[in-house]
């Protein structure tokens, strides 16, 4: 049912509040049923009871979440220019989506976020290096080598594997359903440089079937920067501690034992039942 109740608040929100009331009215009904109250029994009381957000509140949230999403997209999203300006403030006094976010951003003082995606200038750390020989026997003779793979299936269901051979290490984890294969391998390449935090091999060779997760340490642009800050600054920490990290591409399906071990484990993970936290 809340699913039903969210689906599409963000346009439904601003309308008329005796409308909003009657679905309110669903949400109460359906708590008093659950927690067992009798028909008499206030509101607020039903509410915190069930450890619930009055509806007009979560509507609220849910649209700045989305206004803030709007925002940081690029112009390619047709639905950014429902919050710029447009004749609908005159014709209906400010009730469309656009302008009663931009009042409730002003509100909360909201306007302008102060944040830094990139590490600051003196934090800067020597270049990555990448390598796209799958020569690795040869080229990194002298390296730990580890191999991350992610995977996903039709069901939707997201895995990562990570197979370290000289160490006889084998984890497999289970993400999140719906996510990319390609925040998954962003994900399985974090998860290893963890483990290399931990363990603190001299050298290391991360190998990747991902092209696009290479390019995106090259050219330090992601769709997902929050996962790229999180690697740079796992890179940063190693650096510092004297520790060589490389990556190298490999090719999927080819026969690289390594690579196949770490596309087994992320199969594996998408068997589990739950996600689990990296």
């Amino acid at each position: 049912m809340r699913s039903s109740i969210d689906y599409g608040c963000v346009v439904y929100g601003v309308a008329a509040k005796t409308i909003l009331e009657k679905i309110n009215r669903l949400q109460y009904r359906a708590l008093r049923v659950c927690i067992g109250a009798i028909k008499s029994t206030p509101i607020n009381a039903i509410l915190i009871e069930a450890g619930e957000t009055p509806l007009e509140l979560r509507r609220e949230k849910l649209a700045l979440a989305y206004w803030i999403s709007l925002k940081g997209s690029g112009k390619e999203n047709p639905t950014k220019e429902s919050i710029q300006d447009c004749w609908e403030y005159c014709k209906f006094q400010g009730l469309g989506f656009g302008w009663t976010r931009e009042e409730k951003v002003r509100e909360y003082g909201m306007e302008a976020l102060d944040f830094t995606m990139i590490n600051p200038v003196k934090w800067r750390m020597e270049e990555v290096g990448v390598r796209t020989s799958i020569y690795l026997r040869h080229s990194y003779y002298n390296y730990l080598k580890i191999y991350t793979d992610g995977s996903k299936n039709k069901q939707e269901c997201v895995g990562v594997g990570i197979y370290i051979p000289e160490f006889k290490v084998k984890l497999s984890k289970r993400l999140s359903d719906q996510l990319s294969v390609y925040t998954a391998e962003m994900v399985a390449a974090i998860i290893a440089l963890q483990w290399v935090e931990e363990v603190r091999p001299d050298r290391v060779v991360l190998c990747t079937d991902s092209l696009a997760v290479i390019k995106s340490i090259q050219s330090m642009t992601s769709v997902r920067e929050d996962l790229l800050m999180e690697l740079h600054h796992s890179l940063l920490r190693l650096h510092r501690g004297g520790i060589d990290v490389q990556f190298c591409w490999v090719p999927a399906h080819k026969g690289v034992k390594g690579n196949e071990g770490a596309d087994k484990l992320a199969k594996e993970a998408l068997l589990k039942l739950h996600p689990q936290k990296t």
